[in-house]
């Protein structure tokens, strides 16, 4: 009998796991967090004055053909971002911007206005989705936060394309309708650069 339970005894070392294993078996959760994904190059803050050609331009414009007097109206207001904070991750570029009326130019009825910027300095924060390729292109899906851009242009309502560099954003884009005599004219441009 003892030589019974030497042999199953032995039997048992040599085939026996101390614990469950296998492919079928799920293995224990791992006590290591999650990498976090590395920050793109184009995160942090940038800014934007109109000044400089940045910032937030939009432009309306309506012309009519065949006309005596007064054949042209536009619009073209000027706004500042004052700060945007942006994270990379992958192809995209998102975060919020801070912006403030920085005046305005308009022609109506033949008349020429000029708009101070004091006339509506209140900030505004939009947000700011952006898809960026690693060749420095940029694009702003209107759908996706070029619309929160329009402004007094929102019926441009198509897609904002342009470049960046590690030092510079900038996007445009603009829309041409014709109705009979009448041709109206949308545009946007909206650029950004580092502090």
């Amino acid at each position: 009998m003892r030589e019974l339970v030497v042999v199953v005894l032995s039997a048992c070392l040599a085939g026996c796991q101390t614990g469950p294993s296998g492919p079928d078996l799920p293995s224990p959760p791992s006590s290591q967090p999650a990498p976090v994904p590395t920050a793109g190059p184009l995160s942090g803050r940038w800014v934007g004055p109109t000044a400089e050609e940045r910032g937030l331009i939009t432009y309306s414009e309506i012309r009519q053909d065949r006309c005596a007097h007064t054949c042209v109206d536009y619009c073209k207001n000027f706004y500042d971002v004052e700060e945007a904070t942006l994270s990379h991750q992958g192809t995209r570029l998102s975060g919020t911007m801070i912006s403030r009326f920085a005046g305005a130019e308009c022609l109506s009825g033949g008349v020429f206005h000029r708009i101070p910027a004091s006339f509506g300095d209140n900030p505004v924060t939009h947000s700011l989705n952006m898809s960026v390729t690693p060749s420095g292109g940029v694009s702003i899906a209107w759908a996706d936060g070029g619309s929160e851009l329009g402004g007094g242009a929102a019926l441009v309502n198509h897609d904002l394309a342009g470049t960046y560099t590690a030092s510079s954003i900038a996007v445009s884009g603009e829309r041409t309708e014709t109705r009979g005599t009448t041709t109206e004219t949308w545009s946007i441009t909206f650029g950004l650069r580092r502090p």
